[in-house]
């Protein structure tokens, strides 16, 4: 099932325009006069939105492709083709775009228990330490690694696949590592998602067993794919795949991003998918929903599958202009999410009676100025009033029941920046 926006007629389509003249009224942005290198004000999402450059994805594009393949198990010595020299190019282009982006290779190896050949595999890490809540991480994600056939040094070019997606991470970390943002930004490019998404199965187990405290992960693949036919260039739609249980953290992230799109890039609609990947495939993001973290996966609503895994995956045969429109709605997604407070905690909810229920949850100290007790029916995929109701831990709603809606508690920050969504835990008497 595909979320899709409400649409009726009568009440439901006023209640719909209420709610949103009401989020738009609530949001006011900090404005930042100028853009210069390492900037230190609060950055205006809306600007940078607009600076998020297609000559830089192109340029980027270009170079990947320009190796000839990226295949994990290409020659990994050669200086100019092959996995070895792509990775050292992205590691080196990464530093080059702001000293405080901490660059790093994290390697792993591919043993014989995999049954493919050994040998290591390097993903490629930059941080962007947060000001104030530095333990607390956002992740923008793609794999850098190609493959066409069971031959690793054939011609492999992966312009969309996953060209486009590491383009775009590229491009977001030349941008966002100007500011200085309140949570901690991670840019990573995984290396052998072809051999079975090894790279990011490996950071996922990792951040779970060292309790890494991974709010988000927005993941790229496959964002350059356009619309087919007479409607080339003219794509207005991405798919974020968010898995099937409902009011999952995963979920809550694409509602999030589906909210961040109508508002800053309202050409592009979101569908917020309910399921976890295209129907028998998957990639990187399902490495860290297995692991319990947040994760989706943006990409095109109309692949060409025929010019995957092959010499057809040319930059010719994919639509740059989208994958930058894909690219500034990653930005605004990820740039709200690390200017806004912590998810609230679990919190709770029990029925009073007749149509009262009541709300219970531990306020945070510092940060927050307030709380916002978010909607919807029952069978709505999106929130669809919000409540603020201050820097309380409880409230009362009157007139409502709990077998006919769904109740989540969202964080607001002094500055009009809303955290994620944290659905409620019903409790029966």
């Amino acid at each position: 099932m595909t979320f899709e926006l409400l649409r009726g007629g009568g009440v439901a389509v006023n209640f719909r325009v209420s709610y949103l003249i009401l989020i738009a009224a609530a949001i006011v942005l900090p404005v930042n006069t100028s853009w210069g290198e390492d900037s230190k004000s609060r950055p205006d999402i809306g600007q940078i939105v607009s600076v998020i450059s297609e000559a830089h994805i192109q340029a980027s594009l270009e170079r990947l492709v320009g190796f000839g393949t990226r295949n994990t198990m290409s020659d990994p010595s050669h200086p100019e083709r092959g996995i070895g020299a792509a990775r050292t190019w992205i590691f080196r282009e990464l530093q080059s775009y702001s000293a405080r982006l901490q660059v790093r290779f994290s390697r792993w190896p591919i043993d014989q228990r995999t049954g493919l050949p050994v040998t290591e595999l390097y993903n490629v890490i930059a941080v962007l330490p947060g000001k104030t809540l530095p333990e607390t991480r956002v992740v923008i994600s793609a794999h850098y690694d190609s493959a066409a056939g069971l031959d690793p040094e054939a011609p492999a070019p992966g312009a969309n696949d996953d060209g486009s997606g590491t383009a775009a991470v590229m491009e977001l970390a030349r941008v966002l590592s100007r500011f200085e943002f309140d949570k901690t930004l991670v840019f990573m490019a995984f290396a052998g998602e072809e051999q079975g998404l090894i790279g990011s199965a490996q950071e996922a187990a990792t951040a779970k067993r060292e309790s890494e405290n991974i709010e988000a992960v927005l993941y790229n693949d496959i964002i350059g794919d356009d619309a087919p036919g007479p409607e080339l260039n003219k794509q207005t739609a991405v798919n974020v795949f968010a898995g099937k249980r409902g009011d999952s953290p995963s979920q809550e992230l694409a509602r999030f991003v589906h909210d961040i799109g109508r508002r800053y890039l309202p050409s592009l609609v979101v569908n917020a998918v309910s399921q976890a990947d295209r129907i028998g495939r998957g990639g990187d993001h399902l490495s860290f929903q297995a692991q319990g973290f947040a994760a989706v996966r943006f990409t095109t609503p109309y692949e060409i599958v025929t010019n995957q895994h092959n010499i057809h995956d040319t930059l010719e045969n994919m639509s740059v202009e989208y994958c930058t429109r894909v690219a500034k709605l990653n930005a605004a997604a990820a740039a709200a999410l690390a200017l806004a407070p912590k998810t609230p905690p679990a919190f709770t909810a029990m029925s009073r009676g007749e149509n009262e229920v009541d709300l219970k949850w531990k306020p945070a100290g510092s940060g927050i100025a307030g709380y916002a007790i978010v909607i919807r029916a029952i069978d709505a995929p999106f929130w669809e009033q919000e409540i603020r109701v201050g820097k309380v831990g409880e409230y009362r709603l009157k007139d409502i029941s709990l077998d006919s809606v769904r109740l989540g508690l969202k964080a607001l920050g002094s500055d009009g920046y809303a955290s994620l969504v944290t659905p409620a835990m019903v409790i029966t008497r």
